[in-house]
């Protein structure tokens, strides 16, 4: 008699995972596809000037809001620093000067709008413009305090950089027109330039302006001033002439110390941009002219480096010009040309160390 065989004994209860997967990819695949429901969109709402467009729209409010932030803070800052200012500033300029100085206002303002400047660039602009006639008075004119002139410097700037942040911090983000792609400010330098490269190069913009506003006044920009200035610093004698010769050769800190933030500014505005543009696409060269073949021989920093440069030393030359000869008692165009002439060739001369700085 053959022995019995031991059989195992399967339990039926066990589940077959590999038939349930199966099972479940199948049921998977039978099943429709989900669809989404999308909202349905409203009505679009509706523009408060209908026919006007935002890129006519919002300069013309920048422009309104800076002459009325301008004149109200002129109007409140005349009661503490007006007999100070009324001093240097002449009460009955020329006709035209009624017309410059406006115009050159709104002038700046677009300038700054369209040329896709952001808040914090207009207000380094704005205090970049102002910086040599600031120091033309701090250095010619005792009479000044330095309260007035940071008064003059704080009206200017934010009646500018204010509506400016405001009427930025509106416009949609997925707008294409240049100056409607706006970032926050305070993440670019993490970008740009670390601290440590932020401070030399502010130090080097500032001994920059220092030896070139030294070395002209030791040279030829005092005789050029007393020449085609004669009235400034007089007090009803020519013992006010004589004391604002003499600050020249004993500079008081304020005329020294506006080289650092003049220095620095410049960095931010000029160098600390540049970095950070983005490299554009080259096109072929044999459909462009003698000059758009220049510009495209400088690399995409060098372009930004030019184009700011530019426009620091054109806001600071047509500003010394507009204040010291038409808004100034005893100005002249001729003098106020050879002040600004000497800080746009300062300008020019850190844009070329920057450009040597920032070469790729």
């Amino acid at each position: 008699m053959m022995p019995a065989v031991k059989r195992e004994r399967v339990d039926s209860k066990v589940p077959n995972y590999s038939k349930t997967y199966e099972y479940e990819e199948i049921i998977e695949q039978s099943r429709p596809p989900k669809t989404v429901e999308k909202p349905i969109p409203g009505p679009a709402p509706r523009r408060r000037f209908p026919y006007i467009s935002e890129n006519i729209l919002n300069p013309l409010i920048l422009i309104i809001l800076n002459i009325s932030l301008s004149s109200a803070g002129t109007a409140l800052a005349a009661q503490y620093i007006g007999d100070e200012i009324s001093a240097v500033q002449t009460e009955a300029p020329e006709e035209y000067w009624w017309y410059v100085v406006p115009g050159w206002k709104i002038l700046k303002a677009l300038g700054a709008w369209f040329g896709g400047f952001e808040a914090v660039d207009t207000s380094l602009l704005t205090f970049l413009s102002l910086a040599p006639t600031t120091h033309f008075l701090a250095t010619f004119h005792p009479s000044l305090s330095a309260y007035a002139h940071a008064s003059t410097i704080a009206i200017s700037t934010l009646s500018l950089s204010l509506p400016m942040y405001l009427l930025q911090s509106k416009v949609p983000k997925d707008e294409k027109h240049h100056h409607h792609h706006h970032k926050l400010y305070h993440r670019k330098r993490a970008v740009g330039m670390d601290k440590s490269m932020y401070i030399t190069t502010g130090l080097l913009a500032s001994s920059i302006y220092a030896s070139v506003m030294y070395t002209s006044l030791k040279t030829f920009l005092t005789r050029m001033v007393v020449e085609y200035f004669p009235s400034i610093g007089l007090t009803g004698d020519a013992v006010g002439l004589v004391e604002s010769v003499e600050r020249v050769y004993h500079p008081t800190p304020l005329s020294w110390g506006m080289a650092v933030p003049i220095g620095f500014a410049v960095a931010e505005l000029v160098l600390e941009k540049a970095l950070k543009e983005p490299e554009e696409v080259e096109e072929e060269m044999e459909k462009k002219g003698m000059l758009r073949r220049i510009w495209d021989w400088f690399s995409p920093r060098g372009k930004v480096i030019v184009k700011r440069t530019a426009w620091v030393a054109g806001a600071m030359g047509v500003d010394t010009m507009v204040r010291l000869a038409g808004l100034m008692k005893g100005g002249s165009l001729e003098g106020a040309a050879v002040v600004g002439g000497t800080w746009v060739a300062a300008t020019a001369f850190t844009g070329v160390v920057f450009g040597w700085i920032g070469w790729d």
